[in-house]
């Protein structure tokens, strides 16, 4: 089977966790719509207070995790401000 997430925000991370603890062989694609990997939008007033750094904002800090799991993450800015949905 074939899973086909929307959004990379905490919800999307953990959905597509969880689609791979219980189905290890099936394909997922995680896509957001900004280049940078996901991160906690919460986490943005103690980044802009110097509270943390950019890193300390993101949702999993190894930056090989999706790769290991197997889950195939797609981020990209829209450069034409319209978003596209391409096959996948």
């Amino acid at each position: 089977m074939q899973h086909l997430i929307l959004g990379n925000g905490p919800a999307g991370v953990l959905t597509a966790e969880t689609i791979r603890r219980h189905r290890t062989l099936d394909g997922i694609v995680l896509v957001g719509d900004e280049a940078e990997p996901p991160y906690s939008r919460m986490a943005i007033p103690y980044l802009l207070t110097g509270s943390i750094n950019e890193n300390g904002t993101y949702l999993r800090h190894d930056p090989d995790h999706f790769r290991d799991l197997n889950i195939e993450h797609r981020g990209q800015k829209s450069s034409t401000g319209r978003r596209q949905l391409a096959c996948v």
